[in-house]
Protein backbone atom coordinates (compact mmCIF):
# COMPACT_ATOMS: atom_id res chain seq x y z
CA UNK A 1 0.00 0.00 0.00
CA UNK A 2 1.29 3.83 -0.85
CA UNK A 3 0.43 6.69 1.30
CA UNK A 4 -0.27 10.05 -0.25
CA UNK A 5 0.22 12.97 1.77
CA UNK A 6 -0.82 15.80 1.08
CA UNK A 7 -2.89 18.85 2.49
CA UNK A 8 -4.49 19.53 -0.92
CA UNK A 9 -6.89 16.87 -0.72
CA UNK A 10 -8.00 16.94 -4.61
CA UNK A 11 -3.73 16.63 -5.54
CA UNK A 12 -3.88 13.75 -2.84
CA UNK A 13 -6.63 12.24 -4.90
CA UNK A 14 -5.67 12.50 -8.11
CA UNK A 15 -2.06 10.83 -7.50
CA UNK A 16 -4.13 8.21 -5.75
CA UNK A 17 -6.88 7.59 -8.40
CA UNK A 18 -3.52 7.49 -11.16
CA UNK A 19 -1.98 4.71 -8.96
CA UNK A 20 -4.92 3.05 -8.31
CA UNK A 21 -5.19 2.45 -12.19
CA UNK A 22 -2.20 0.69 -12.25
CA UNK A 23 -3.50 -2.04 -9.60
CA UNK A 24 -1.44 0.08 -6.68
CA UNK A 25 -3.73 0.03 -3.57
CA UNK A 26 -3.39 3.52 -1.72
CA UNK A 27 -4.10 5.60 0.95
CA UNK A 28 -4.52 9.36 1.82
CA UNK A 29 -3.84 11.42 4.64
CA UNK A 30 -4.07 15.28 4.37
CA UNK A 31 -0.85 16.08 7.20
CA UNK A 32 2.77 14.48 8.31
CA UNK A 33 0.36 13.85 12.10
CA UNK A 34 -2.45 11.56 10.38
CA UNK A 35 0.37 9.81 8.13
CA UNK A 36 2.38 8.86 11.04
CA UNK A 37 -0.64 6.94 12.87
CA UNK A 38 -1.81 5.59 9.15
CA UNK A 39 1.59 3.97 8.72
CA UNK A 40 1.67 2.58 12.78
CA UNK A 41 -2.14 0.65 11.62
CA UNK A 42 -1.33 -0.08 8.33
CA UNK A 43 1.42 -1.64 6.18
CA UNK A 44 2.78 1.11 3.90
CA UNK A 45 5.65 0.03 1.50
CA UNK A 46 6.11 3.95 0.38
CA UNK A 47 5.14 7.24 1.01
CA UNK A 48 4.38 10.34 -1.71
CA UNK A 49 4.39 13.73 0.71
CA UNK A 50 3.82 17.36 -0.12
CA UNK A 51 6.99 19.17 2.38
CA UNK A 52 5.03 21.93 3.93
CA UNK A 53 1.19 20.79 5.34
CA UNK A 54 -0.59 22.63 8.23
CA UNK A 55 -0.71 19.22 10.49
CA UNK A 56 3.15 18.12 10.63
CA UNK A 57 5.01 18.77 7.49
CA UNK A 58 6.72 16.32 5.50
CA UNK A 59 9.87 16.79 6.79
CA UNK A 60 8.59 15.59 10.55
CA UNK A 61 6.61 12.63 8.93
CA UNK A 62 10.18 11.25 7.50
CA UNK A 63 12.15 12.46 10.83
CA UNK A 64 9.68 9.99 12.82
CA UNK A 65 9.74 7.33 10.00
CA UNK A 66 13.36 7.28 10.63
CA UNK A 67 13.59 7.21 14.49
CA UNK A 68 11.00 4.22 14.60
CA UNK A 69 13.97 2.81 12.17
CA UNK A 70 11.20 1.98 9.31
CA UNK A 71 12.08 1.09 5.89
CA UNK A 72 9.75 2.73 4.48
CA UNK A 73 10.95 5.05 1.23
CA UNK A 74 9.70 8.75 0.91
CA UNK A 75 9.46 10.90 -2.42
CA UNK A 76 8.49 14.28 -1.50
CA UNK A 77 6.26 16.39 -4.25
CA UNK A 78 6.37 20.14 -3.39
CA UNK A 79 4.99 23.17 -5.35
CA UNK A 80 7.02 25.80 -2.91
CA UNK A 81 10.00 24.50 -0.81
CA UNK A 82 11.88 26.59 2.14
CA UNK A 83 14.10 23.08 2.44
CA UNK A 84 16.78 22.58 0.00
CA UNK A 85 16.77 19.54 -2.37
CA UNK A 86 19.74 18.43 -0.54
CA UNK A 87 18.68 18.51 2.61
CA UNK A 88 15.69 16.49 1.95
CA UNK A 89 17.76 14.03 0.59
CA UNK A 90 20.23 14.04 3.25
CA UNK A 91 17.29 13.78 5.66
CA UNK A 92 16.63 10.08 3.69
CA UNK A 93 14.29 10.84 0.92
CA UNK A 94 14.65 9.20 -2.14
CA UNK A 95 13.46 11.86 -4.78
CA UNK A 96 12.04 15.52 -4.59
CA UNK A 97 9.71 16.18 -7.42
CA UNK A 98 8.33 19.77 -8.54
CA UNK A 99 4.65 20.11 -8.54
CA UNK A 100 2.72 20.00 -11.43
CA UNK A 101 3.86 16.22 -11.24
CA UNK A 102 5.30 14.07 -14.43
CA UNK A 103 3.32 11.33 -13.55
CA UNK A 104 5.99 8.88 -15.73
CA UNK A 105 8.67 10.14 -13.66
CA UNK A 106 6.69 9.12 -10.48
CA UNK A 107 5.94 6.16 -11.60
CA UNK A 108 9.53 4.93 -12.52
CA UNK A 109 10.64 6.22 -9.20
CA UNK A 110 7.86 4.27 -7.31
CA UNK A 111 8.78 1.43 -9.27
CA UNK A 112 12.56 1.13 -9.03
CA UNK A 113 11.82 2.03 -4.61
CA UNK A 114 9.43 -0.94 -4.47
CA UNK A 115 11.66 -3.35 -6.25
CA UNK A 116 15.41 -1.98 -4.01
CA UNK A 117 12.77 -2.00 -0.61
CA UNK A 118 11.72 -5.60 -0.97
Amino acid sequence: MILIVDDEIQLAGLIAQSLRRKGVETITASGGHEAFQLIQKHQIKLVISDVRMADGSGTYLLEEINKNLLKIPVIFVTGFCDVPEEELLELGAKAVLSKPINNKILFNIIEQELKTSK
